[in-house]
């Protein structure tokens, strides 16, 4: 079922254990885009099966998604966090997979899986901070390459030194604006951003 390009609410309701209307709600409230057949029927693109799943911090079924995107994962405990950056990454840049975790090891777990190009590593999270989880990046020849952007609210200029110490490529103080970690984002896999929607989505920040 995965080969194929488009599903129905049917199976994308058997993929997400969800009731088959729930998927017709979501389509109808916009939250899933959706082509309507000559007969009525509602088919969604396998892509943006992906884009919905992963915009709501799961993970995609094996070969859902093209092998070729490029993958950005994102671990921080504070779930908001997350989801803003997601939808922020993803509004900009075309052809990138945001994949959100929680908690360290399950990120771990899924890194030795599936190697992503980018890491968005929150320092402060439970069962293991963040500098820990860069160093055991950095430590294995697999994962060595995987650029990593590390972030809190705290600048702590000892934390900062500690963190590019361990391995990271970039520290993101998370109150500055979104556009700097875009930036970084931009500069470290070597993708331009989509600046008329950059500039749309700083502007509403502004205002």
């Amino acid at each position: 079922m995965i080969d194929q390009k488009y599903f129905s609410t049917s199976e994308i309701a058997d993929m997400l254990e969800v009731n088959r209307y729930t998927v017709s709600l979501w389509i109808d409230h916009g939250e899933m885009k959706a082509m309507v057949t000559p007969g009525g029927h509602k088919k969604v693109a396998r892509d943006e099966v992906a884009r919905f799943i992963r915009e709501r911090g799961g993970v995609a079924p094996a070969g859902l998604e093209s092998e070729n995107e490029i993958k950005i994962y994102i671990v921080d405990d504070e779930q908001d966090v997350s989801r803003y950056l997601s939808k922020c990454i993803n509004l900009v840049f075309s052809g990138i997979k945001t994949v959100i975790f929680d908690n360290p090891v399950p990120a771990l777990i899924e890194i030795g899986k599936s190697i992503p190009n980018m890491a968005l590593l929150d320092i402060y999270m439970p069962d293991m901070d963040g500098i820990n989880v860069c160093r055991m990046i950095r430590e294995k020849k697999e994962t060595g390459n995987i650029k990593i952007i590390a972030m809190s609210g705290k600048p702590d200029r000892n934390l900062i030194n500690r963190v590019m110490e361990a391995g990271a490529d970039e520290f993101y103080y998370k109150l500055s604006p979104i556009e700097d970690l875009i930036k970084a984002i931009s500069k470290h896999l070597g993708m331009a951003p989509d600046e008329e929607k950059l500039r749309k989505l700083t502007k509403k920040h502004v205002d």
